[in-house]
């Protein structure tokens, strides 16, 4: 009966009804709580529908479930970076590297990880000076009283799109 599920699942996300996705592969998940492609699926429904902390949790699930299949690495990512956590995303998709050395794909999306994690630093989005970090505006300087809401909005970038593979094992 899951693999009814996953296929609804995976019917409905090709045809982006990711709420239905969500539902199939959660149907799925509870009848076979071990199965990590459920929570990998999930993730990446998750993903679309803008819920990057659901993408996030479950994503952490599929790596606990099979921490050596390189897709709950990229699942990760993707969530880790719509985030903005970006340190974190770069780690996985090198994780994801390693499993899969041979992907072409998977070492693009690392220099891209990897070139965004730069940038952001460059921007000056935390400067350290002795053993504090401050905080600043994006532009070097300093933000007084922790308060960077209106610095922050200026620098918002659009979430950064989700890696798919089109075979059907998740």
């Amino acid at each position: 009966m899951a693999a009814v599920h996953k296929g609804e699942g995976n019917r409905a996300f090709q045809e982006k009804r990711f709420e239905d996705a969500v539902a199939s592969f959660s149907r799925a998940a509870a009848l076979e709580p071990k199965n990590w492609v459920f929570f990998s699926n999930r993730s990446a429904a998750y993903a679309e529908l803008g819920r990057y902390d659901d993408a996030l949790d479950d994503a952490k699930e599929t790596i606990r479930l099979n921490c050596e299949w390189t897709k709950g690495y990229v699942r990760l990512a993707t969530a880790c970076s719509a985030l903005g956590r970006l340190s974190e995303a770069t780690a996985a998709w090198r994780r994801a590297c390693e499993l899969d050395d041979e992907n072409a794909s998977l070492r693009e999306s690392l220099a891209k990880a990897e070139a965004a994690e730069e940038s952001s630093l460059k921007e000056g989005k935390f400067k350290f000076q002795g053993s504090k970090r401050k905080e600043t505006a994006g532009d070097g300087e300093d933000v007084a009283g922790g308060d960077v809401t209106e610095a922050k909005k200026k620098k918002k970038k659009p979430p950064p799109a989700t890696l798919s593979f089109a075979d059907d094992d998740g």
